[in-house]
């Protein structure tokens, strides 16, 4: 066994079996402090080995060696948020969207057990923008813990379910360009409303003018309706922001 400090003071003691990418572990529970999911101070033995969840998740590693770590890290930390939201994501990756709907709806009771959620209108960032602001910052992790479950609604076709999640972001940030992005999916390919569609679209790129899924599904909607200048221009600002697309099949303006 061996035994890492934290910071001054501090240590955490890790069974090898159980650990990868250590370098990367102080900082992780540094960050981790302000993660909602454990409660911002990290104190106990149990709270510092949830930490392992996302030292774990290194972009080359396999799905099913997350979720096995995300297992151990609930095990030990059985209300940690950030460990059902790690899983829900590799679930998710790998195909596993009701998995990832469970976990997602677990991620969001535990982190209500230690922080309320906010009402309806408060004042609040984005999770790479909250200034270090904690009521900003439990606005944003609610509003994306949302957001990714609407995600795997949309993927399972709940479109109630996924549309009501879109409604509870923009009620708690009226400003999440991919909220309205998402609605406008629900709405286009669920209520075959292409009116409301467009207005999500719109709201998408003027929030984000460099939202680049906001630009694809609005080209896809105004090549369907045929409106070949609005498709026209929404490709030249793709291509502004990914030249690579040019190239992209998908891209292509009806008629060329």
């Amino acid at each position: 066994m061996k035994t890492f400090e934290l910071e001054p003071g501090e240590t955490l003691e890790v069974l090898p079996p159980q650990v990868s990418a250590l370098i990367k572990l102080k900082h992780y529970v540094v960050r981790l402090r302000h993660d909602l999911g454990i409660i911002l101070v990290v104190t106990q033995a149990a709270d510092h080995r949830a930490a392992i969840t996302n030292v774990l998740e290194a972009a080359a590693a396999p799905r099913s060696a997350v979720i096995t770590n995300c297992n151990f890290a609930i095990a030990l930390a059985t209300n940690s948020a950030g460990a059902y939201a790690d899983r829900a994501q590799a679930r998710e990756r790998l195909g596993d969207y009701t998995g990832a709907r469970a976990d997602f709806d677990q991620a969001l009771q535990s982190l209500r057990l230690g922080i309320p959620e906010p009402k309806v209108g408060q004042p609040g960032g984005t999770l790479t923008n909250y200034a270090g602001d904690p009521k900003a910052m439990v606005v944003a992790t609610y509003a994306s813990l949302y957001l990714r479950r609407a995600g795997v609604e949309y993927a399972l076709q709940d479109w109630a379910a996924a549309q009501a999640d879109c409604d509870q972001v923009l009620a708690l940030q009226p400003n999440f360009s991919d909220a309205y992005r998402l609605r406008g999916m629900v709405r286009l390919y669920r209520h075959q409303d292409w009116l409301l569609a467009l207005h999500d679209f719109n709201q998408a790129i003027n929030l984000d003018p460099r939202n680049l899924a906001a630009y694809a599904d609005h080209f896809v909607l105004m090549c369907q309706v045929g409106d070949t200048n609005a498709a026209a221009a929404d490709r030249e600002k793709a291509l502004a922001l990914d030249p690579k697309l040019a190239a992209d099949p998908t891209w292509k303006l009806p008629g060329k």
